[in-house]
């Protein structure tokens, strides 16, 4: 089956997305220096799922810190109970 010409196809950098918060936008660098040292061969199609990946790394990043500056437990009006960011980790 023959495929049609799409540059989204050409390989390339994808260009980073704007809007991406200051932390995810690190996670994005961070994430495309890793594949370009492991010699993957990644295109502009692939962006959407990398800006993806980078939102979802900057936010788990967010949830463990926050977890660690608070403990895996706070207490509210209702007692001991697990830190909201806790459920949103894995």
């Amino acid at each position: 089956m023959a495929r049609l010409p799409n540059q989204n196809m050409t390989p390339g950098r994808p260009a980073k997305p704007p809007g991406l918060t200051p932390r995810a936008a690190k996670e994005w660098d961070r994430i495309m220096t890793e594949i370009e040292a492991a010699q993957i061969q990644i295109t502009p199609a692939h962006r959407s799922i990398l800006e993806l990946a980078a939102n979802i790394s900057a936010d788990m990043l967010e949830c463990l810190e926050r977890i660690a500056r608070d403990g895996e437990y706070i207490t509210t009006k209702a007692g001991l109970v697990a830190h909201p960011f806790s459920a949103s980790r894995w």
